[in-house]
């Protein structure tokens, strides 16, 4: 069995119908029956039977397996099977076929060509694409991934702040030295005056504060001194 018998077989008994107060504008591809009787402009294919029904119009290319056809058709009718054409039907088109059925009334303008299933599939691939149960021997490699906008903004982030951190943690050993020198500074101005209370005069030590001696530098440049 082939492919598309094997997949025509799944399906079998389904039945899409196309109402006739239904329009559409596009292509329809469907693995079961279908019926139309609304209007349609596009490419209709179908792994089964098509029916045109009487109040159907069809703009556009058609290739099935068998199709009847009732209503009226404007473009080229491919048919791997049987094409059964009705009294009231219309063709405005060419058609290929394996198998030719026309009723007395028929109207068809165009040209017939009788074809073997190669040429079906041959021609009817150059209409449309024809779905094959076969999977790809080749896949295709994979697109490197990209990195988005907004993972390029997290990362840009995440450098900015990782530097501020590097830099605050260059800032605490300053500080802290700073600290401990105010702290010294203060600690002996106490016990200067812890000795003098008691009646023990001490001479303070010289401060080791940076400030301490650029303040006194500039008070003995100037000139009111007591």
């Amino acid at each position: 069995m082939k492919p598309s018998e094997s997949n025509t077989a799944a399906y079998a008994g389904e039945v899409s119908r196309i109402g006739q107060s239904v329009v559409i504008s596009g292509d329809i591809s469907s693995r079961s029956d279908i019926r139309i009787d609304g209007q349609m402009e596009g490419k209709l294919y179908s792994e089964g039977r098509v029916v045109i029904g009487e109040t159907a119009k069809i703009k556009g290319s058609i290739i099935c397996n068998d199709i009847d056809l009732f209503g009226t058709v404007e473009g080229d009718v491919y048919v791997n099977n049987l094409l059964s054409v009705k009294a009231t039907a219309v063709i405005n088109g060419n058609i290929n076929v394996r198998k030719l059925q026309v009723e007395m009334g028929a109207s068809f303008n165009g040209t017939c060509s009788m074809i073997s299933e190669d040429q079906f599939r041959k021609l009817a691939s150059q209409v449309v694409t024809l779905k094959t149960d076969k999977p790809s021997a080749v896949k295709a490699a994979a697109p490197a991934q990209s990195s988005s906008p907004v993972q390029a903004k997290l990362e840009k982030a995440e450098t900015a702040a990782s530097a501020a951190a590097d830099a605050k943690s260059l800032e605490k050993p300053a500080e802290k030295a700073q600290e401990d020198s105010a702290k010294g500074f203060l600690s002996r101005v106490a016990d200067t005056f812890d000795a003098a209370i008691k009646g023990e005069p001490k001479q303070p030590a010289e401060p080791d504060s940076a400030e301490f001696v650029q303040e006194e530098q500039k008070s003995r440049k100037s000139p009111f001194r007591y």
